[in-house]
């Protein structure tokens, strides 16, 4: 809590995520560049390999774009999400009309009668989600 607001943080399960999808995109690069392939089907082990290499690098852009990059803070009053690159969204409380957890992305949402959704992970330090 800083200046009367509540912050969520990422969480361990955030930071594995992170730095374990970065570690398999840079192995997967390594072998890339300096490993390659002597069969005789090497041009399409690298094709398959520049595939993964791109799925395993938007995957750890996610992960860093919706944990670390994102910034969420509540009061009394309002909550507040900044995100990098896509500004800042603020919800009064008093304004919610509905909220939930996305059942795909596990990710927990409320929205406004205006329709501006604010999103946030479950798993970040000071998030504290029941069903029920």
């Amino acid at each position: 809590m800083r200046g009367g607001w509540h912050y969520l943080t990422p969480s361990a399960i955030e930071w594995f995520a992170l730095i374990g999808s970065f570690a398999i995109t840079a192995l997967m690069l390594w072998v890339y560049h300096f490993v390659g392939s002597a069969r005789a089907d090497a041009a399409t082990q690298m094709l398959i390999l520049k595939c993964l290499i791109a799925a395993c690098a938007a995957g750890t852009g996610l992960v860093f774009f919706t944990s670390f990059a994102c910034e969420l803070r509540w009061n009394d009053r309002s909550i507040e999400q900044r995100r990098l690159l896509l500004g800042a969204k603020t919800l009064r409380f008093a304004d919610i009309v509905a909220g939930g957890m996305n059942p795909l992305t596990q990710a927990v949402w409320v929205a406004d009668a205006d329709g501006t959704v604010i999103r946030f992970s479950p798993y970040a330090n000071g998030a504290e989600f029941r069903r029920g």
